[in-house]
């Protein structure tokens, strides 16, 4: 059974606040009003092997204004308040293994992840988001190490089995 999403934002708060003095005040700053912390904490957390980054897209309904204006204030918000993650621009229709129009957003720093999925759980609104782990498993990291905010969409995963195939016969090469 895969853990769901409660109970890894439970463990990732959890291990976040065992490391921070003043625990209650900073994860009511952290983690509920401003991502922004409001002193010096240094903390060094890294991704555990074979993870490089998350990644994490934001799907909207292509036939919806109302989603698509939702989704690109959402960008613009994660912008504003998440300026070190790279995103992409919105994809209005299908791209890669993904069913619909999305954004993405790479979460590059483990430290920043513990932040940012909690703020992205209480703001996602009506979006459906795919949260998971860039390893070298591209099947599972869009399956079994996948974490959903929101309705589940299905990925095309037989499109990643055969990239899969791809790089094994080609070195690891796209």
């Amino acid at each position: 059974m895969y853990p769901t999403l409660l109970s890894v934002l439970a463990a990732l708060v959890a291990a976040v606040l065992l490391l921070i003095p003043a625990a209650p005040a900073v994860a009511q700053s952290l983690f509920f009003t401003d991502p922004t912390p409001r002193n010096a904490i240094t903390m060094s957390i890294a991704w555990p092997a074979p993870i490089e980054r998350y990644d994490v897209h934001v799907y909207y309904l292509p036939t919806s204004y109302e989603q698509r204006a939702e989704a690109a204030a959402l960008k613009e918000k994660i912008a504003r308040l998440f300026p070190m993650f790279p995103m992409s621009p919105m994809h209005d229709r299908a791209i890669g293994p993904h069913p619909m129009p999305m954004f993405e957003v790479d979460v590059i720093e483990a430290k920043d992840f513990a932040v940012f999925v909690p703020w992205l759980a209480l703001n996602h609104g009506s979006l459906s988001v795919l949260i998971h782990p860039q390893t070298p498993d591209h099947v599972a990291n869009h399956d079994g190490y996948a974490l959903w905010l929101g309705p589940r969409l299905p990925i095309n995963l037989s499109m990643l089995r055969q990239l899969m195939e791809h790089e094994k016969r080609n070195g690891g090469q796209v």
